[in-house]
């Protein structure tokens, strides 16, 4: 019997065959300035950083709320400069979902103050 199974031996003896190196792959760190592929400066430079948007959220949201797509692009803008595509666009993402969120806060509250001064002028002439 063999001493892994419980199959018969067979009439060939197993001979024991030496492992194969394996070559590791060559990974380069993510700091290094270059590109590591030759597609690679096209695809970074297909990452939006969004940072205009994120100027315009600063001042419409506020400083609390227009300081996160601001910060998010200037991430993603560093990114970009070193290469790094994967971090670089999900820095892209979160600062377009930030300023998207931001914008749709900064017009909803502006409707709402229109809204308000058009209703509290009306109110002050009807009692004038």
């Amino acid at each position: 019997m063999n001493t892994y199974t419980l199959d018969p031996p067979t009439s060939e003896p197993i001979i024991a065959s030496t492992p194969v190196p394996v070559s590791a792959p060559i990974v380069t760190p993510s700091y290094y300035p270059y590109p590591t592929a030759p597609n690679a400066q096209s695809d970074i430079q297909k990452i939006r950083d969004w940072l205009p948007w994120s100027i315009i959220s600063f001042f419409m949201g506020g400083i609390l709320l227009g300081f996160l797509p601001l910060i998010f692009s200037l991430i993603c803008r560093s990114n970009k400069k070193y290469n790094e595509t994967h971090s670089a666009r999900l820095m892209s993402t979160l600062a377009l979902i930030f300023n998207i969120i931001i914008t749709m806060i900064g017009i909803t509250v502006l409707i709402g103050l229109f809204i308000y001064i058009f209703v509290f002028t009306q109110t002050v002439r009807t009692y004038v």
